[in-house]
């Protein structure tokens, strides 16, 4: 009887380890849920500017889960895009952007998003700021 026992103890021990690990994942590891995890920010921001445009490029995001990215302009420098709406109405799944709508002389701050699949924002890119060419001077 002792040694029947014995036998489910140790089997009741080996199935609650088994499913110990089976919740964490199978791997047994720890930390967050990588769903729950928003992407990198997106790095290399640069920007040309042209009569009535500026045209912004940036390197991609690695992340298994990136639906893309979302575009933010202001007339002033800002840090958080929290309660700001992209200039973009879906994620862009390119890493380049034109903003036509823009007046000619005005200087304009952007900042870059990444996005995944869940829809979990990340931090934005480093600001740029862009000085879109004035109109040319009329010709005599």
């Amino acid at each position: 009887m002792q040694s029947v026992f014995r036998s489910l103890v140790r089997a009741g021990i080996a199935v609650a380890f088994l499913v110990l690990v089976a919740g964490c994942g199978g791997g047994g590891g720890t930390g967050p849920d990588p769903v729950d995890n928003p992407p990198a920010p997106p790095s290399g921001l640069t920007a040309t500017e042209q009569v009535g445009g500026v045209t912004l490029e940036w390197q991609a995001v690695r992340a298994d889960d990136l639906e893309g990215y979302n575009v933010y302009r202001d007339t002033a420098s800002f840090n958080s895009i929290a309660n700001r709406e992209p200039r973009n109405d879906t994620p862009l799944t390119d890493t380049t952007f034109r903003d036509d709508a823009v007046e000619n002389g005005a200087l304009y701050y952007y900042r870059i998003s990444a996005v995944d699949n869940a829809g979990n924002e990340g931090n934005p890119s480093e600001e740029i700021a862009v000085t879109v060419f004035p109109s040319p001077p009329d010709r005599p």
